[in-house]
């Protein structure tokens, strides 16, 4: 029996929530002991995964912001080895618990959520997280947020809604930030001529930061064999919209830290440092989008499938976009935008359509009178509708990397973060930002900031990056 179908009779007492809570929770991966052995059907380095959850694999949080684990919690074995699960886990939750870092389990699909949660509760677990194709994942939330405040949700999209009551919008359905390769190839390159097919989940995370009005957003993916730069830019491309990838380290990376490897040890302190550059610049989470375009967002809407592509397509078209949601639609939040896309309103009321007319006023209305085009030919045409001169930001040289614009609520700075997806970026980068500028500074987790040469003229103020490996972020400053 599935774990949506056996819900009757849980009960979940939290522990008291460590590191501030969901909003401040900084997660990782940390599946460990012979539970997830068995439920992986013998792990390659078996003997590291059983004995994981040894207390001293917490030191290697040392140095990283990391205060969340997601554990191995239950997985619908039989009864003996859930048992012996339990009883590690709890012990372990104990010692990451002095360490101030909360705790929470993981429920697979086929987990008996009564015992699960009796157990968790004895633990004293600090929520549970729903991890896969669970089956009524709301129905089952429910009846654990009888009890405990903190469930969170690792599936499917179509799990998330704006009245539902979940702490965290998490979701697995991202993809391996990078461009997609077009031969047996690793190496994938861009040139200022091309244009990669770059695979991105920054779109997402501002979509569901939007539609989840704030609440955090976790990517729960899980790379493949990543490298170095795999798991940063993972991370980079989580941040630059405002979200968090779950930090997850693969069973090499866990292998070598195990052992002492000096290169999986580096590769660690890389992932620490990445995640502290983040939250040492927190604020930029709550700058407004710089944008040129405003897309309104229905996620309950007939649409919303075409919505999703046409906003990932638009983030590669490099247009800088603001996500409206539709129960938040009115003249503020349209007012000073150049264009507005309106496919999200399926029909719209009469209040959006007379909103939408007074906003077009002495401009123009676009309309298809037939089929639109799919969502990659559309963002040409919207680039080409709004024209570069209404771009915020622009880019040169820069067909591997995305970028995020935002401005400070008192106007004076302008950070523009980029992420490039190229395994051989470009050499150099032109950014263009639109007003004059006094001055520009470029951040990167691998270097200490450094200020950069400004070029103001008609209006615009250029500043010119050398080769860009993952991430950067530039600030302008009136």
């Amino acid at each position: 029996m599935g774990l949506g179908s056996r819900i009757a009779g849980m009960a979940l007492v939290c522990a008291t929530l460590e590191a501030g809570g969901p909003a401040g929770w900084i997660p990782a991966r940390w599946q460990g002991g012979p539970l997830e052995v068995r439920r992986r059907g013998g792990a390659a380095v078996s003997e590291i995964t059983r004995d994981w959850y040894d207390s001293r694999t917490l030191d290697f949080l040392e140095n990283t912001p990391i205060n969340c684990l997601l554990v191995t919690w239950s997985a619908g074995a039989e009864a003996a080895l859930e048992a012996e699960q339990r009883k590690l886990v709890t012990s372990y939750a104990r010692a990451a618990h002095r360490r101030g870092i909360a705790v929470l389990g993981l429920l697979y699909p086929g987990a008996d959520p009564g015992p699960a949660a009796a157990a968790a509760r004895k633990a004293g677990l600090d929520g549970l997280v729903l991890d896969g194709d669970v089956q009524d994942p709301a129905k089952v939330a429910g009846e654990l947020r009888k009890r405990c405040p903190v469930v969170i949700p690792l599936g499917r999209r179509d799990w998330l809604w704006p009245e539902a009551d979940w702490p965290v919008w998490g979701t697995r359905e991202a993809v391996r930030a990078g461009i997609r390769a077009v031969s047996d190839s690793d190496t994938v390159y861009a040139t200022p001529t091309s244009e990669p097919w770059i695979e991105s989940n920054t779109w997402l995370v501002r979509s569901l930061g939007a539609a989840g009005g704030g609440r955090p957003v976790w990517l729960g993916n899980v790379l493949e064999n990543p490298s170095a730069d795999g798991y940063v830019r993972a991370i980079a491309d989580a941040a630059a919209g405002g979200g968090r990838w779950v930090v997850a380290p693969d069973d090499t990376l866990r292998a070598g830290l195990w052992r002492g490897q000096p290169e999986a040890l580096a590769t660690w302190r890389r992932v620490g440092a990445w995640l502290n550059f983040y939250e040492q610049h927190a604020e930029w989470r709550a700058f407004a989008p710089a944008a040129a375009l405003g897309v309104i967002q229905d996620r309950a809407g007939k649409n919303s499938a075409v919505m999703d592509e046409n906003l990932n397509q638009i983030a590669r078209r490099r247009i800088p976009y603001r996500v409206i949601e539709r129960r938040e639609l009115t003249p503020a939040a349209i007012e000073g935008l150049p264009a507005v896309l309106a496919i999200g309103l399926a029909p719209p009321t009469e209040r959006e359509r007379g909103l939408l007319a007074a906003y077009a006023g002495a401009g123009r209305m676009v309309v298809y009178k037939q089929d639109p085009p799919g969502p990659e030919a559309f963002a040409k045409d919207l680039r080409d509708l709004i024209g570069s001169a209404n771009l915020p930001v622009r880019l040169y040289d820069a067909a591997s990397v995305l970028l995020q614009a935002g401005a400070d609520p008192g106007g004076g700075r302008l950070v523009v973060q980029l992420v490039s997806y190229a395994t051989e970026p470009p050499e150099r980068i032109l950014v263009r930002a639109a007003g004059d500028y006094r001055g520009a500074r470029v951040f990167s987790p691998d270097a200490p900031p450094a200020d950069l040469k400004t070029n103001t003229s008609a209006g615009t103020t250029d500043v010119l990056l050398g080769k860009l490996a993952v991430y950067a972020a530039v600030v302008f400053e009136k």
